[in-house]
């Protein structure tokens, strides 16, 4: 063999060595490649995630907040017709004692009976105006029987 063929072969055997190193540094980097882009992607998914969530959180406190402000709403509106609504009674309540005096003292026998039923006290104490106390004074034995 001369120093020709043993040249060849050393640049063969140099040649396929290069090859295989190159195949080798070409497969770690697919690999390495293919880690990175799955990494990147859970994180693109993870973020996606977080982003997600934040945002049904965000819709959930606005729902939330316009829940509570119709309810705010309502009862406002509730409490604005039960004020309208005492002040009409308060108006025939007043009408009713001057018009109507005998039915104005049923009323109030009434709800002082109705008042004592529900107590359920051995004694109780009724605090009236001035000008009906006569008045309720005077239905006392009644409603005691």
């Amino acid at each position: 063999m001369g120093s020709f063929e043993m040249e060849r072969m050393l640049r063969q055997n140099a040649h396929e060595k290069a090859f295989e190193i190159q195949v080798l540094a070409q497969r770690m980097f697919e690999k390495q490649k293919n880690k990175m882009v799955i990494d990147g992607r859970k994180v693109l998914k993870h973020d996606q995630d977080e982003r997600i969530n934040q945002l049904n959180q965000d819709l959930n406190i606005k729902k939330s907040k316009k829940i509570n402000a119709a309810r705010l709403r309502k009862m406002e509106e509730r409490d604005k017709c039960l004020k309208d609504i005492k002040t009409i009674m308060l108006g025939k309540l007043v009408e009713e004692r001057e018009n109507n005096r005998d039915r104005y003292l049923e009323t109030i026998k009434n709800l002082i009976l109705q008042s004592m039923i529900k107590l359920l006290e051995p004694s109780l104490l009724i605090m009236c105006r001035e000008e009906d106390k006569d008045d309720i004074e005077a239905m006392i034995e009644d409603l005691q029987a």
